[in-house]
């Protein structure tokens, strides 16, 4: 139900889930226009709707002192200025929806966006000055608008906030928090409405409502390591393949197709306890690390020397070579003995004095 004052152009909507809720929701916004400028409701201009002929609609007005107008049937034009403002407010909100490809569900939010813009804009009636300054008596803010429907990154907070959990979370912006310092959003993953004040638009970006919910949440049970190739032999371009099981230069194979492997050479390309061995892709790593082989301490590995000792590296998908740090100092003690910690822990206490973070 759309009421808007014939003087400054401003208006009021409430949502209606019968039209027998018209009256109450009346009585709310006259006694909420009476307060704002100071005058009481004298006169009344309606359609002809059962909500506004019924009995009860009737009384109220008779007992407040207001006049009553309504229109002739089938005419429209006699109550022109509510009937053009709902045009303009239905295409408006029509419009908002098809742009971002918002679901029409969320028509409600739509209206309701649309008349709240609607009020903050210039109109021809009022000589270019916007409905919410003829009624307030003031200019409106806009600083604070945003696209309709459009992805928010919003900030996550709340108690038990586990310091490597997300700060924001990808949401849907519905609209504007009415006596609130705060924007509507809507939460695909949980269906639940959040008002919010600490929010990142991403005004471009509509929300993909067509494929599953959007979550920038990060799956805890299982996860795959990806490793680059890298060529640990400077003379040779490109990585050496292993020929594949039959072909020549492979493993032998039986006349069932079998791959005998006591005829194959155990190295890391082809060995059969080795995951990733399939791929082709394994490097042959020294059999000896040394501090020069890798420009640190002792306590780097290659996966290599980790697959056939650690039951859990198994679980991970393999496609290279990579350096893993198996541990870290324990103590201060332990780390002054090696001269990359020593240089690490200087130049973390540089930067300390430099930007006076103590």
């Amino acid at each position: 139900m759309l009421v808007v004052d014939d003087h400054s152009r401003y208006m009021w909507v409430e949502m209606l889930k019968h039209k027998n809720q018209a009256l109450e929701c009346f009585k709310k916004i006259k006694l909420r226009a009476e307060l704002e400028c100071g005058n009481q409701l004298k006169a009344l201009r309606t359609d002809r709707g059962g909500e506004f002929l019924s009995n009860m609609f009737s009384v109220f007005c008779t007992e407040g002192g207001i006049k009553h107008y309504t229109t002739t049937p089938y005419s429209p034009q006699q109550n022109g200025v509510v009937e053009r403002r709902n045009q303009t407010v239905v295409e408006m909100a029509r419009c908002m929806l098809k742009t971002m490809r918002v679901p029409p569900e969320f028509w409600g939010e739509a209206v309701c966006t649309a008349v709240y813009i609607l009020n903050r804009c210039p109109t021809k009636g009022l000589n270019k000055k916007t409905p919410f300054e003829a009624w307030h008596g003031k200019k409106p803010n806009v600083s604070h608008l945003r696209t309709f429907g459009c992805v928010a990154h919003v900030k996550t907070v709340g108690p038990g906030l586990k310091k490597m959990s997300d700060r924001s979370k990808k949401m849907v912006f519905i609209g504007y928090e009415l006596g609130t310092k705060g924007y509507r959003f809507f939460d695909p993953s949980t269906k639940k409405l959040v008002i919010s004040r600490d929010v990142i638009f991403a005004e471009k970006q509509p929300w993909d409502w067509t494929s599953a919910v959007e979550s920038t949440e990060q799956p805890t049970d299982s996860f795959i390591v990806h490793y680059e190739m890298t060529d640990r032999n400077p003379t040779t371009e490109g990585i050496e393949e292993v020929p594949v099981a039959g072909e020549e230069g492979g493993a032998p194979v039986d006349q069932d197709g079998v791959v005998d492997h006591d005829d194959a050479i155990p190295t890391p390309q082809n060995s059969p306890g080795t995951p990733g061995a399939q791929h082709g892709i394994f490097a042959t790593p020294p059999s000896q690390h040394s501090e020069e082989t890798f420009g640190g301490p002792l306590r780097f590995r290659t996966i290599g020397d980790l697959l056939n000792s650690t039951d859990e590296i198994q679980n991970f998908e393999y496609s290279g070579v990579c350096l893993l740090a198996a541990d870290e100092p324990s103590g201060v003690d332990e780390a002054l003995e090696e001269e990359c910690w020593i240089k690490a822990m200087k130049s973390e206490l540089q930067s300390i004095e430099e930007n006076k973070t103590w």
